[in-house]
Protein backbone atom coordinates (compact mmCIF):
# COMPACT_ATOMS: atom_id res chain seq x y z
CA UNK A 1 0.00 0.00 0.00
CA UNK A 2 3.00 2.27 1.12
CA UNK A 3 4.54 1.65 -2.17
CA UNK A 4 1.12 2.92 -4.57
CA UNK A 5 1.20 6.07 -2.43
CA UNK A 6 4.48 6.92 -3.12
CA UNK A 7 3.78 6.24 -7.05
CA UNK A 8 0.89 8.62 -6.42
CA UNK A 9 3.05 11.19 -5.01
CA UNK A 10 5.69 10.60 -7.52
CA UNK A 11 2.89 11.30 -10.14
CA UNK A 12 1.81 14.54 -9.12
CA UNK A 13 5.50 15.69 -9.25
CA UNK A 14 5.19 15.36 -12.91
CA UNK A 15 2.15 17.21 -13.20
CA UNK A 16 -1.68 16.88 -14.46
CA UNK A 17 -1.32 12.99 -15.52
CA UNK A 18 -3.25 11.84 -18.71
CA UNK A 19 -3.95 8.75 -19.78
CA UNK A 20 -4.42 7.71 -23.66
CA UNK A 21 -6.55 4.53 -24.15
CA UNK A 22 -6.59 2.00 -26.78
CA UNK A 23 -10.19 0.69 -26.68
CA UNK A 24 -9.18 -2.89 -28.10
CA UNK A 25 -10.92 -5.18 -25.38
CA UNK A 26 -13.98 -5.78 -24.09
CA UNK A 27 -14.42 -8.22 -20.70
CA UNK A 28 -16.26 -11.66 -21.55
CA UNK A 29 -19.52 -12.24 -21.60
CA UNK A 30 -21.81 -12.84 -18.17
CA UNK A 31 -25.00 -14.25 -17.92
CA UNK A 32 -27.32 -12.52 -15.99
CA UNK A 33 -30.46 -13.92 -15.82
CA UNK A 34 -29.41 -17.88 -15.55
CA UNK A 35 -30.14 -20.53 -17.72
CA UNK A 36 -32.94 -22.95 -19.39
CA UNK A 37 -35.80 -19.82 -20.02
CA UNK A 38 -36.75 -17.71 -22.94
CA UNK A 39 -35.65 -14.89 -21.57
CA UNK A 40 -36.05 -11.68 -23.26
CA UNK A 41 -36.01 -7.64 -23.00
CA UNK A 42 -33.85 -6.73 -20.04
CA UNK A 43 -34.23 -3.20 -18.62
CA UNK A 44 -31.75 -2.12 -16.61
CA UNK A 45 -30.75 0.83 -13.85
CA UNK A 46 -27.60 1.77 -11.45
CA UNK A 47 -29.06 2.36 -8.01
CA UNK A 48 -28.48 5.45 -6.74
CA UNK A 49 -27.03 5.05 -3.81
CA UNK A 50 -24.54 2.05 -5.21
CA UNK A 51 -23.25 3.16 -8.47
CA UNK A 52 -21.55 0.40 -9.20
CA UNK A 53 -24.46 -1.77 -8.32
CA UNK A 54 -27.42 -3.10 -11.00
CA UNK A 55 -30.57 -3.84 -11.01
CA UNK A 56 -32.30 -5.41 -13.99
CA UNK A 57 -35.95 -6.49 -14.82
CA UNK A 58 -36.56 -8.82 -17.68
CA UNK A 59 -39.52 -10.65 -19.41
CA UNK A 60 -39.56 -14.44 -19.08
CA UNK A 61 -41.86 -16.03 -21.77
CA UNK A 62 -43.34 -19.26 -21.38
CA UNK A 63 -46.20 -21.41 -24.02
CA UNK A 64 -47.58 -19.32 -26.08
CA UNK A 65 -45.17 -16.69 -25.44
CA UNK A 66 -46.93 -15.32 -22.30
CA UNK A 67 -45.00 -13.35 -20.02
CA UNK A 68 -44.02 -13.04 -16.52
CA UNK A 69 -41.74 -10.24 -15.10
CA UNK A 70 -38.38 -11.47 -13.45
CA UNK A 71 -35.85 -8.93 -11.14
CA UNK A 72 -32.22 -10.20 -10.60
CA UNK A 73 -29.54 -7.79 -9.57
CA UNK A 74 -25.93 -7.72 -8.71
CA UNK A 75 -23.09 -5.70 -6.82
CA UNK A 76 -20.37 -5.34 -9.36
CA UNK A 77 -22.19 -6.63 -12.66
CA UNK A 78 -20.01 -9.74 -12.28
CA UNK A 79 -22.04 -12.23 -9.74
CA UNK A 80 -26.09 -12.51 -10.11
CA UNK A 81 -28.81 -13.23 -8.00
CA UNK A 82 -30.92 -15.54 -8.72
CA UNK A 83 -34.11 -14.30 -10.52
CA UNK A 84 -37.18 -13.90 -8.55
CA UNK A 85 -40.52 -12.86 -10.28
CA UNK A 86 -41.74 -9.62 -9.45
CA UNK A 87 -44.77 -9.52 -11.75
CA UNK A 88 -46.32 -12.91 -12.78
CA UNK A 89 -50.04 -13.79 -12.76
CA UNK A 90 -52.17 -15.47 -15.19
CA UNK A 91 -52.11 -12.29 -17.99
CA UNK A 92 -49.42 -12.08 -20.03
CA UNK A 93 -46.86 -9.22 -18.91
CA UNK A 94 -44.50 -8.09 -20.99
CA UNK A 95 -41.77 -5.14 -21.81
CA UNK A 96 -40.49 -3.96 -18.44
CA UNK A 97 -39.32 -0.47 -18.14
CA UNK A 98 -37.47 0.21 -15.05
CA UNK A 99 -36.67 3.57 -13.15
CA UNK A 100 -35.50 4.83 -9.56
CA UNK A 101 -37.24 8.46 -8.84
CA UNK A 102 -36.42 8.68 -5.35
CA UNK A 103 -34.01 7.16 -2.58
CA UNK A 104 -36.47 4.87 -2.06
CA UNK A 105 -38.40 4.49 -4.49
CA UNK A 106 -38.67 2.36 -8.26
CA UNK A 107 -41.09 2.43 -10.68
CA UNK A 108 -41.93 -0.24 -13.31
CA UNK A 109 -43.54 0.33 -15.87
CA UNK A 110 -45.06 -3.02 -18.41
CA UNK A 111 -47.58 -3.93 -20.89
CA UNK A 112 -50.23 -6.45 -19.52
CA UNK A 113 -53.43 -7.74 -20.46
CA UNK A 114 -55.08 -7.87 -16.74
CA UNK A 115 -57.70 -5.94 -17.44
CA UNK A 116 -58.56 -7.75 -20.94
CA UNK A 117 -56.88 -5.57 -23.58
CA UNK A 118 -53.75 -4.43 -23.65
CA UNK A 119 -52.57 -1.34 -21.42
CA UNK A 120 -49.90 -0.07 -19.80
CA UNK A 121 -49.23 -0.88 -15.98
CA UNK A 122 -47.29 0.36 -13.27
CA UNK A 123 -45.55 -1.43 -10.03
CA UNK A 124 -43.57 0.53 -7.49
CA UNK A 125 -41.36 -0.96 -5.17
CA UNK A 126 -39.24 0.43 -1.96
CA UNK A 127 -36.00 -1.63 -2.81
CA UNK A 128 -36.10 -2.13 -6.64
CA UNK A 129 -36.76 -6.12 -5.60
CA UNK A 130 -40.34 -6.41 -4.45
CA UNK A 131 -42.98 -4.37 -6.71
CA UNK A 132 -46.93 -3.80 -5.91
CA UNK A 133 -48.76 -3.31 -8.81
CA UNK A 134 -50.47 -0.35 -9.22
CA UNK A 135 -52.80 -1.33 -12.26
CA UNK A 136 -52.80 0.42 -15.76
CA UNK A 137 -52.09 4.05 -16.21
CA UNK A 138 -54.75 6.26 -17.72
CA UNK A 139 -53.30 8.18 -20.81
CA UNK A 140 -56.66 9.10 -22.45
CA UNK A 141 -57.47 6.26 -25.31
CA UNK A 142 -61.16 4.91 -24.48
CA UNK A 143 -60.37 1.49 -25.63
CA UNK A 144 -57.02 -0.15 -24.70
CA UNK A 145 -54.07 -1.44 -26.73
CA UNK A 146 -51.14 0.49 -25.34
CA UNK A 147 -47.82 -1.62 -25.39
CA UNK A 148 -44.23 -1.47 -25.68
CA UNK A 149 -43.61 1.46 -22.91
CA UNK A 150 -39.93 3.24 -22.86
CA UNK A 151 -39.41 6.08 -19.81
CA UNK A 152 -36.94 7.83 -19.39
CA UNK A 153 -36.39 10.80 -16.10
CA UNK A 154 -34.91 14.38 -16.65
CA UNK A 155 -32.99 16.17 -14.34
CA UNK A 156 -35.62 17.77 -13.11
CA UNK A 157 -37.93 14.75 -12.13
CA UNK A 158 -40.19 14.48 -14.95
CA UNK A 159 -40.93 11.27 -16.72
CA UNK A 160 -41.12 11.16 -20.34
CA UNK A 161 -42.35 7.86 -21.69
CA UNK A 162 -42.72 6.06 -25.32
CA UNK A 163 -45.76 3.52 -26.54
CA UNK A 164 -47.02 2.50 -29.42
CA UNK A 165 -50.97 1.21 -30.17
CA UNK A 166 -51.46 -2.27 -31.00
CA UNK A 167 -50.85 -1.89 -35.13
CA UNK A 168 -50.49 1.88 -34.67
CA UNK A 169 -48.69 5.23 -34.27
CA UNK A 170 -46.14 6.08 -31.99
CA UNK A 171 -46.79 8.05 -28.56
CA UNK A 172 -45.77 9.99 -25.55
CA UNK A 173 -46.99 11.05 -22.00
CA UNK A 174 -45.18 12.85 -19.58
CA UNK A 175 -45.41 12.52 -15.80
CA UNK A 176 -44.67 14.56 -13.11
CA UNK A 177 -45.63 12.87 -9.84
CA UNK A 178 -43.06 9.75 -10.33
CA UNK A 179 -45.63 7.73 -12.74
CA UNK A 180 -48.92 8.00 -10.63
CA UNK A 181 -50.50 9.90 -13.16
CA UNK A 182 -49.94 11.41 -17.12
CA UNK A 183 -51.17 13.85 -19.04
CA UNK A 184 -53.53 12.53 -21.37
CA UNK A 185 -52.83 14.56 -24.70
CA UNK A 186 -51.83 11.45 -26.76
CA UNK A 187 -49.15 13.26 -28.59
CA UNK A 188 -48.35 11.49 -31.82
CA UNK A 189 -44.61 11.09 -32.47
CA UNK A 190 -44.38 8.81 -35.62
CA UNK A 191 -45.67 9.57 -38.94
CA UNK A 192 -47.68 6.80 -39.47
CA UNK A 193 -47.40 3.30 -37.50
CA UNK A 194 -44.45 2.57 -35.91
CA UNK A 195 -43.33 0.12 -33.16
CA UNK A 196 -40.60 0.04 -30.35
CA UNK A 197 -40.82 3.92 -29.88
CA UNK A 198 -37.62 4.80 -27.26
CA UNK A 199 -36.35 8.02 -26.26
CA UNK A 200 -32.88 9.54 -25.02
CA UNK A 201 -32.79 12.91 -23.86
CA UNK A 202 -29.61 15.56 -24.15
CA UNK A 203 -30.03 18.01 -20.84
CA UNK A 204 -27.02 19.96 -22.21
CA UNK A 205 -29.04 21.36 -25.31
CA UNK A 206 -32.32 20.37 -24.55
CA UNK A 207 -32.56 17.85 -27.42
CA UNK A 208 -34.70 14.60 -27.55
CA UNK A 209 -34.07 11.90 -29.60
CA UNK A 210 -36.63 9.20 -30.54
CA UNK A 211 -35.80 6.06 -32.26
CA UNK A 212 -38.52 3.34 -33.81
CA UNK A 213 -39.27 0.47 -36.36
CA UNK A 214 -41.25 -0.06 -39.26
CA UNK A 215 -42.58 -2.92 -41.15
CA UNK A 216 -42.50 -2.18 -45.02
CA UNK A 217 -44.76 -5.36 -45.81
CA UNK A 218 -41.66 -7.98 -46.13
CA UNK A 219 -40.84 -8.06 -42.65
CA UNK A 220 -37.26 -6.38 -43.55
CA UNK A 221 -37.50 -4.24 -40.51
CA UNK A 222 -36.66 -0.72 -41.09
CA UNK A 223 -35.48 1.96 -38.24
CA UNK A 224 -35.90 5.63 -38.09
CA UNK A 225 -34.83 8.59 -35.82
CA UNK A 226 -36.43 11.96 -35.12
CA UNK A 227 -35.28 15.20 -33.02
CA UNK A 228 -37.28 18.16 -31.24
CA UNK A 229 -36.78 20.32 -28.31
CA UNK A 230 -40.09 20.34 -27.81
CA UNK A 231 -41.77 16.90 -26.63
CA UNK A 232 -45.55 18.00 -27.63
CA UNK A 233 -43.92 19.00 -31.73
CA UNK A 234 -42.69 16.44 -33.60
CA UNK A 235 -42.37 18.02 -37.27
CA UNK A 236 -39.00 16.78 -38.11
CA UNK A 237 -38.22 14.42 -41.34
CA UNK A 238 -37.47 10.75 -40.13
CA UNK A 239 -34.27 9.84 -40.45
CA UNK A 240 -33.11 5.71 -41.62
CA UNK A 241 -30.53 4.30 -39.80
CA UNK A 242 -29.06 1.23 -41.38
CA UNK A 243 -30.34 1.97 -45.32
CA UNK A 244 -30.63 -1.86 -45.94
CA UNK A 245 -31.39 -4.65 -43.88
CA UNK A 246 -33.20 -6.10 -41.26
CA UNK A 247 -32.60 -4.05 -38.19
CA UNK A 248 -34.69 -4.21 -35.23
CA UNK A 249 -34.91 -3.04 -31.37
CA UNK A 250 -32.90 0.72 -31.46
CA UNK A 251 -32.01 1.64 -28.39
CA UNK A 252 -30.85 5.28 -27.93
CA UNK A 253 -28.53 6.87 -25.44
CA UNK A 254 -26.27 9.71 -25.03
CA UNK A 255 -22.68 8.84 -24.31
CA UNK A 256 -20.08 10.74 -22.46
CA UNK A 257 -18.62 12.56 -24.67
CA UNK A 258 -22.50 14.17 -25.47
CA UNK A 259 -23.30 12.74 -28.68
CA UNK A 260 -26.73 10.72 -29.36
CA UNK A 261 -26.14 6.80 -30.29
CA UNK A 262 -27.98 3.66 -31.21
CA UNK A 263 -27.59 0.11 -30.33
CA UNK A 264 -29.77 -2.07 -32.12
CA UNK A 265 -30.21 -5.40 -33.37
CA UNK A 266 -29.47 -6.04 -37.32
CA UNK A 267 -29.18 -9.68 -39.09
CA UNK A 268 -25.55 -10.55 -39.58
CA UNK A 269 -23.61 -13.15 -39.89
CA UNK A 270 -26.98 -15.76 -39.82
CA UNK A 271 -28.40 -13.96 -37.07
CA UNK A 272 -29.25 -11.10 -35.43
CA UNK A 273 -26.44 -9.43 -34.16
CA UNK A 274 -25.57 -5.96 -32.04
CA UNK A 275 -24.91 -2.82 -34.11
CA UNK A 276 -24.12 0.76 -33.14
CA UNK A 277 -24.64 4.07 -34.82
CA UNK A 278 -23.56 7.80 -33.98
CA UNK A 279 -24.50 11.51 -34.32
CA UNK A 280 -23.59 15.02 -33.69
CA UNK A 281 -27.10 16.00 -34.15
CA UNK A 282 -29.79 12.87 -34.27
CA UNK A 283 -30.04 13.79 -38.07
CA UNK A 284 -26.44 11.99 -39.59
CA UNK A 285 -25.35 9.05 -38.29
CA UNK A 286 -22.11 6.95 -38.80
CA UNK A 287 -21.80 3.86 -40.57
CA UNK A 288 -22.91 0.41 -38.77
CA UNK A 289 -20.49 -0.69 -36.46
CA UNK A 290 -20.90 -4.30 -35.21
CA UNK A 291 -20.63 -4.40 -31.30
CA UNK A 292 -21.22 -7.96 -30.97
CA UNK A 293 -20.10 -10.93 -33.23
CA UNK A 294 -22.01 -14.09 -31.81
CA UNK A 295 -22.33 -16.17 -35.76
CA UNK A 296 -25.69 -18.18 -36.14
CA UNK A 297 -26.95 -17.22 -32.82
CA UNK A 298 -29.72 -14.11 -32.59
CA UNK A 299 -28.87 -11.02 -30.14
CA UNK A 300 -31.63 -9.02 -29.54
CA UNK A 301 -33.59 -6.26 -27.28
CA UNK A 302 -29.78 -4.01 -26.48
CA UNK A 303 -30.43 -2.19 -23.57
CA UNK A 304 -26.99 0.41 -22.52
CA UNK A 305 -26.12 1.88 -19.47
CA UNK A 306 -23.44 4.41 -19.44
CA UNK A 307 -19.98 3.94 -17.58
CA UNK A 308 -17.61 5.96 -16.55
CA UNK A 309 -15.38 6.84 -19.35
CA UNK A 310 -17.83 6.10 -21.92
CA UNK A 311 -17.58 2.23 -21.20
CA UNK A 312 -21.20 0.89 -22.07
CA UNK A 313 -22.60 -1.68 -19.73
CA UNK A 314 -24.54 -3.38 -22.39
CA UNK A 315 -26.79 -6.06 -22.06
CA UNK A 316 -29.26 -8.04 -24.46
CA UNK A 317 -30.95 -11.36 -25.18
CA UNK A 318 -28.71 -13.74 -25.97
CA UNK A 319 -29.69 -17.01 -27.54
CA UNK A 320 -28.10 -20.05 -26.50
CA UNK A 321 -28.92 -22.07 -29.35
CA UNK A 322 -29.11 -21.80 -33.36
CA UNK A 323 -33.06 -22.81 -33.09
CA UNK A 324 -33.77 -19.39 -30.74
CA UNK A 325 -35.80 -21.48 -28.52
CA UNK A 326 -33.42 -20.57 -25.60
CA UNK A 327 -32.54 -17.34 -24.84
CA UNK A 328 -30.67 -15.61 -21.66
CA UNK A 329 -29.80 -11.84 -20.55
CA UNK A 330 -26.55 -11.57 -20.76
CA UNK A 331 -24.01 -8.84 -19.99
CA UNK A 332 -20.76 -6.87 -21.41
CA UNK A 333 -18.92 -4.03 -21.06
CA UNK A 334 -18.34 -2.31 -24.36
CA UNK A 335 -15.77 0.84 -24.79
CA UNK A 336 -16.68 4.00 -26.12
CA UNK A 337 -19.03 3.20 -29.44
CA UNK A 338 -17.11 5.41 -31.27
CA UNK A 339 -15.10 3.64 -34.27
CA UNK A 340 -13.54 7.01 -35.28
CA UNK A 341 -12.79 8.06 -31.99
CA UNK A 342 -9.16 6.89 -31.59
CA UNK A 343 -7.19 7.19 -28.48
CA UNK A 344 -8.88 9.14 -25.43
CA UNK A 345 -6.95 11.56 -23.32
CA UNK A 346 -8.58 12.37 -20.27
CA UNK A 347 -7.33 13.82 -17.16
CA UNK A 348 -6.40 11.20 -14.51
CA UNK A 349 -8.04 13.80 -11.93
CA UNK A 350 -11.18 12.77 -13.29
CA UNK A 351 -11.23 9.17 -12.10
CA UNK A 352 -12.83 8.91 -8.89
CA UNK A 353 -10.86 7.01 -5.61
CA UNK A 354 -11.36 4.74 -4.24
CA UNK A 355 -13.35 2.25 -6.37
CA UNK A 356 -12.18 2.97 -9.38
CA UNK A 357 -8.59 2.88 -9.84
CA UNK A 358 -6.25 0.20 -8.94
CA UNK A 359 -2.78 -0.84 -10.13
CA UNK A 360 -1.89 -4.36 -10.55
CA UNK A 361 1.90 -5.23 -10.58
CA UNK A 362 2.78 -8.77 -12.44
CA UNK A 363 6.35 -7.94 -11.07
CA UNK A 364 8.31 -6.03 -8.85
CA UNK A 365 6.94 -2.33 -8.21
CA UNK A 366 8.94 0.27 -10.44
CA UNK A 367 8.85 3.71 -8.11
CA UNK A 368 10.68 6.07 -11.21
CA UNK A 369 8.01 7.16 -13.06
CA UNK A 370 9.83 7.38 -16.21
CA UNK A 371 10.69 4.21 -16.15
CA UNK A 372 7.14 2.79 -15.47
CA UNK A 373 6.38 -0.30 -17.89
CA UNK A 374 4.12 -3.48 -17.57
CA UNK A 375 1.92 -2.50 -14.70
CA UNK A 376 -1.97 -2.45 -15.03
CA UNK A 377 -4.35 0.53 -14.52
CA UNK A 378 -7.79 -0.42 -13.57
CA UNK A 379 -10.78 1.84 -14.43
CA UNK A 380 -14.02 0.51 -13.30
CA UNK A 381 -14.28 -2.78 -15.39
CA UNK A 382 -11.52 -2.36 -17.41
CA UNK A 383 -7.74 -2.53 -17.17
CA UNK A 384 -5.04 -1.84 -19.23
CA UNK A 385 -1.24 -2.73 -19.45
CA UNK A 386 0.82 0.64 -19.26
CA UNK A 387 3.62 0.85 -21.74
CA UNK A 388 5.40 4.45 -20.99
CA UNK A 389 4.94 7.79 -19.13
CA UNK A 390 6.43 10.52 -20.43
CA UNK A 391 7.79 12.72 -17.72
CA UNK A 392 7.30 16.09 -19.31
CA UNK A 393 3.60 16.05 -20.39
CA UNK A 394 2.63 13.56 -17.61
CA UNK A 395 1.06 11.20 -20.59
CA UNK A 396 0.37 7.36 -19.80
CA UNK A 397 -0.26 4.93 -22.32
CA UNK A 398 -2.09 2.18 -21.87
CA UNK A 399 -3.76 -0.82 -23.59
CA UNK A 400 -6.66 -3.12 -22.74
CA UNK A 401 -5.27 -7.12 -21.92
CA UNK A 402 -8.15 -9.56 -21.13
CA UNK A 403 -6.08 -10.70 -17.82
CA UNK A 404 -5.34 -9.01 -14.40
CA UNK A 405 -2.69 -11.70 -12.98
CA UNK A 406 -0.42 -9.46 -10.26
CA UNK A 407 -1.04 -7.71 -7.03
CA UNK A 408 -3.63 -5.36 -6.23
CA UNK A 409 -2.87 -2.11 -4.88
CA UNK A 410 -5.71 0.16 -4.02
CA UNK A 411 -5.31 3.84 -4.32
CA UNK A 412 -6.96 5.49 -1.15
CA UNK A 413 -8.28 9.13 -0.21
CA UNK A 414 -8.52 11.11 -3.24
CA UNK A 415 -11.69 12.06 -4.84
Amino acid sequence: MVKGINRLAACAMVGLLFMTVDHGFAQPIVTVSGNGGFDYQPSVIRPWADPTARIVVFERLGAGLSGDLLVTSSDDGLVWADPVTVVGTAANERHPALLQTGESSFQLFYLSNATGAFRIHRASSEDGQTFVEQGPLVLGWPTGGEINPHVIRQDDGTLVMTYHRLSGAAFIARSIDDGASWDTDRVQISPANAALPRLAYREADGRYLLVYQTNPGNNQLQMWTRTTADPTVWTSTPEQIGLNGNNHDGFPLVQADGRFAIIWARVAEGAFQIFSSESDDGLTWTEPRQQISRPDLANVQPHGLLKTHGVIDLYWGAAQDQAGSDFAIVRQPRPPLSGSAGNRTRPINQVRWPGELSIHSPGVMVHALPALGGETLVIGDWYGVIHAVDAVSGKLQWTYRPDDAGILIDWPGMT
